[in-house]
Parts: C-alpha cells; sequence; structure tokens
C-alpha cells in the first residue's frame, strides 16, 4: 500500500509541496511521502479543534489489587479523530505559511491507521 501512495504522490505532487494528513497516522508516511516523494508532511490536528472538550478520566476499581487503588483512564470518542473545517483550515493556512502555496493532497486512511476507527 505505500508504494501505491508514493507512486500517487509522486504523481500529483512536486517536490516541496505538503500532503495533509490527520493525526495519529502510520509513522511509515514519513518515510515514503518525504524521504521518496519529496513532500512535506502537515499533521491535521483534529483533537484542538472541536466544539466540546474530550470526557473526563473515569475511574474503575482494580481487583486484582490488595490496595483499593484507582485507575484512571480517559477514552477519547472516535469523532474526535474526524477532521473537521476547523482542523483543515489550520492545516490548510499552516500548509501555506511553510510551502508558499497550497497542499495537494489531503490523505485519509480508512480505517485510520493506527487508530483503526473509520470516517463517516
Amino acid at each position: 500500500c505505500n508504494a501505491v501512495l508514493e507512486n500517487l504522490c509522486m504523481c500529483l505532487t512536486e517536490p516541496g509541496d505538503a500532503v495533509m494528513i490527520p493525526t495519529p497516522y502510520y509513522a511509515a508516511f514519513e518515510f515514503d511521502l518525504v524521504a521518496r516523494a519529496g513532500c512535506e508532511i502537515v499533521s491535521v490536528n483534529t483533537l484542538d479543534y472541536h466544539n466540546e472538550s474530550p470526557p473526563s478520566s473515569s475511574s474503575s476499581n482494580s481487583s486484582s489489587s490488595s490496595s483499593s487503588s484507582d485507575k484512571k483512564r480517559t477514552t477519547i470518542p472516535p469523532s474526535f479523530y474526524y477532521p473537521n473545517k476547523a482542523s483543515l483550515t489550520h492545516a490548510y493556512n499552516l500548509s501555506v505559511e511553510r510551502t508558499s502555496r497550497p497542499p495537494r493532497v489531503l490523505l485519509l486512511s480508512h480505517p485510520n491507521n493506527p487508530l483503526g476507527i473509520c470516517y463517516p
């Protein structure tokens, strides 16, 4: 799959063009799109651009421990990882600032790698 993405970016972009990718993304994209295709990755940070805050930590009791300590865990809903207009606009503007031209590609890995979520 990475060879296909690399070749696709080589066809659609020029060296130095930006590729926007929602975070987190598959680490091998760095090598395939930057080192080989000559693109610049611009992260689309989706968590910072939602109208609501992620849920607060919830506690669960550990039955395997001799002491009754609480373990804190925060679960972020998959929708917080979906790109939205605000996150894409920010990444677009960042791309123009870095490369002096608009991004050429928006890469959506479906299902998302490494999270495994599917975009609607």
